[in-house]
């Protein structure tokens, strides 16, 4: 009782102390009503002013010394509250306390004229326990007070490193931005120099793009040296497209022939029987060509020479000395491994390879034998797309099977024809079979295509300085890297070699509909851009790429860096156009968009970029109305196969051009027809607008409409 005593003492004192303050204002205020009377009355303002400048600040210092005094009245009640709150919740904690342990020491806790008896020890340690659980809570509320004092800190600290990565980040997109402008200025400058001294960025496309290194195809296969060949992509997988006719037909040839054919047995068997394999843990030494591999693949090509020799009067021979004809991919001294030859021309070319090695390894001398054998073929008059030489690779206990052919006008490409398979299996055996017998019907038809073309030989092509010939109507599409922030330190044509997998799938699955290449442009090979650092003679084919990317991406000029893999179409002529076709062909347009989109859902390919842009239309020639228009699809990049799954980033998400709506919150979306048809509901109704031209600004108030229909 003593406390709440004193604190209503004090407030009494606080509230006398008001109203003497209040008196003082009061006094003030009259002094101050005088003191503007006089100073009206009198002359001298000034000394009045002044006193009337002190009596305000006398005046406002009394109303903040009442205002300060009315803030502890409220305080000291606040105060009287809780205590009296303390108060009651002890007197309840009293009441239900048992009977006192010594009921004769009892005391009296009078509350305004209510008096309880409790027991003295249980009184002091209940107020005890209270004071002692007051101090706890202060000190756990100190606690968290410099936690959160901490945590502030730490995050000050965060929002600091965060506008420091800020700036950095800042100065580094400064930096590529200067540096684009310098890699902008400085093919700006050579293609100035290119047009002053080939007169206005034309080449001379008699002169080779490529003419033969000095050195040996072995040295070449060395890994200092094989950059030489850095102009030539990396074959794809035997399950993509392959652009040349007669090396589909001899594909399409091995796939209907059946295991359980004479001759597929009969040549089972002899395999069986000649081809031998290792059958212990010692490494078996031989040079750079084991020599049972070396004995595999010489038995391999004589069986398939005599199924050639049976069905001939021609001579062929398995030979393995110089080869016969003047080299381009490299020096003349290069000697092949076995190979079917017939005069002067190598129809089947082959390399073998140790037990450690892969296909990779063998490939280079491969491709150089291949290659050069094909390039001879077109000298001596054969078409480009019969200039075909197969190329058999033998190491460990495996054969492969890939082919060479030729982009025109002279340049070569190499695609893998078979997976790596082993002769130890009956599969292997069976599979290794059917492609011998169909290699030896395909080395006739070479033969009799060399016989038809040497009687009337063009001498034109002998004239031409050795080395490799580009057309100078191809068009060259580089491929795109999606993920740019990787920090990869590979070539992009390692990075990129899955993205270049799924492109010539798509264009697989496309090229098995029928009538397909009526609505789609279908790509000639794959190269690859060559880096400034590389040792080959290839700066031509570098300036034909760069003249060729630059005119068809002039703001893309960061497409292509080195190692990139480069698609080669064939460039259409400047009839083509991507614009909004007129009124008088628009039924047409849009019929032929439909059928492009029948085309891609029976193959099962998602396109995902079918807009405007990518599909190229012109009048068709066939037809005497100027009402029929042809079209040809491009840009199969983003293309998925049906049942795998889409990413929707942001910008796919935000963009009415694309088949994803804003309210699909979905990380992934599966492939399937839909996002085509949606394409050709979306092209077509945009195709039929007279009143707006952009495919964009159309697609931006018409997109969820699409969606719902």
């Amino acid at each position: 009782m003593s406390d709440i005593d004193d604190i209503n003492a004090a407030i009494d004192r606080v509230e006398t102390e008001i109203n003497q303050v209040n008196e003082q204002i009061r006094r003030v205020e009259s002094s101050i009503e005088d003191t503007e009377a006089k100073a009206l009355a009198d002359d001298d303002k000034q000394f009045w002013s002044r006193k009337l400048e002190r009596l305000y600040e006398e005046k406002k210092f009394l109303h903040e010394e009442e205002e300060f005094l009315r803030e502890s009245l409220r305080r000291k009640e606040e105060h009287m509250y809780r205590m009296e709150e303390l108060r009651k919740k002890l007197r309840v904690t009293m009441s239900e306390l048992p009977n006192p342990i010594y009921p004769n020491s009892v005391f009296f806790i009078c509350d305004r004229g209510n008096c309880q008896p409790v027991a003295t020890c249980f009184a002091i340690s209940s107020k005890y326990l209270l004071s002692r659980r007051q101090t706890i809570l202060e000190r756990k509320l100190e606690r968290l007070h410099e936690e959160k004092m901490s945590l502030r800190r730490k995050e000050e600290q965060l929002r600091e490193e965060k506008m420091s990565l800020r700036r950095k980040e800042e100065q580094l997109r400064e930096e590529r931005i200067a540096v684009r402008k310098s890699i902008d200025e400085g093919r700006k400058l050579k293609g100035e120099l290119r047009s002053t001294s080939e007169s206005e960025s034309t080449f001379d496309y008699t002169i080779p793009c490529f003419v033969n290194p000095n050195m040996s195809a072995s040295r070449i296969a060395t890994k200092s040296h094989r950059s030489l060949y850095d102009v030539f992509a990396l074959p794809c997988s035997p399950s993509s497209y392959i652009p040349n006719r007669r090396i589909r037909t001899l594909v399409k040839c091995y796939q209907e022939l059946s295991d359980h054919t004479d001759d597929v047995r009969n040549f089972e068997y002899y395999m069986k029987m000649d081809l031998k394999s290792l059958h212990t843990w010692r490494y078996s030494s031989g040079g750079s060509e084991t020599h049972i591999c070396h004995l595999n693949l010489s038995n391999y090509l004589s069986m398939i020479n005599s199924r050639v020799g049976n069905n001939t009067t021609e001579n062929t021979a398995v030979i393995n000395d110089s080869l016969p004809f003047r080299l381009v991919l490299a020096n003349q001294k290069s000697k092949s491994e076995q190979r079917i030859q017939w005069r002067d021309h190598v129809i089947i070319a082959s390399e073998a390879k140790g037990v450690e090695h892969s296909h990779y390894t063998a490939l280079v001398q491969g491709f150089e034998v291949g290659g050069d054998s094909s390039v001879n073929m077109w000298r001596c008059g054969l078409d480009t797309e019969l200039a075909v030489t197969p190329v058999i690779l033998s190491y460990g206990d495996c054969f492969c099977i890939y082919s060479v052919y030729l982009l025109p006008d002279c340049y070569p490409v190499i695609v893998q024809l078979s997976p790596p398979l082993t002769y130890l299996t009956l599969e292997g055996r069976c599979c290794l079979a059917r492609w011998g017998i169909v290699l030896a019907k395909f080395a006739l038809e070479t033969i009799d295509n060399l016989k038809k073309r040497l009687v009337g030989r063009d001498s034109s092509r002998q004239s031409k300085q050795p080395g490799l010939y580009i057309a100078p109507r191809l068009f060259f599409k580089p491929l795109r890297e999606f993920d740019t922030t990787r920090n990869c330190t590979l070539d992009l044509g390692s990075s990129l070699r899955t993205n270049l997998e799924s492109l010539m799938l798509a264009y697989h699955r496309l090229h098995v509909v029928e009538n397909s290449d009526r609505y789609f442009l279908f790509p000639l090979g794959v190269i690859a851009y060559p880096s400034p650092q590389s040792e080959s003679y290839d700066y031509r084919i570098r300036d034909i790429m760069d003249t060729s990317i630059h005119n068809h991406f002039p703001h893309h000029n960061d497409l292509v860096r080195n190692g990139c893999p480069v698609v080669v179409y064939e460039e259409l002529s400047s009839e083509w156009s991507n614009k909004k076709p007129p009124s008088d062909v628009v039924q047409s347009y849009v019929y032929n968009v439909h059928k492009a989109v029948e085309v891609l859902n029976e193959a099962k390919i998602s396109h995902m970029d079918l807009r405007p842009a990518n599909i190229l239309w012109r009048i068709d020639p066939a037809f005497d109305t100027k009402s029929e228009v042809e079209i040809r699809v491009i840009d199969l990049e983003d293309s998925v196969p049906f049942g795998f799954h889409i990413r929707c980033v942001d910008t796919l998400r935000n963009d009415p051009r694309y088949p994803v709506s804003v309210q699909d919150d979905r990380e992934l979306i599966p492939a399937t027809s839909d996002q085509n048809d949606w394409f050709g509901m979306a092209v077509a109704s945009w195709a039929q607008r007279s009143d707006v031209n952009s495919f964009g600004d159309y697609m931006a108030s018409s997109s969820e409409l699409i969606f719902t229909t």
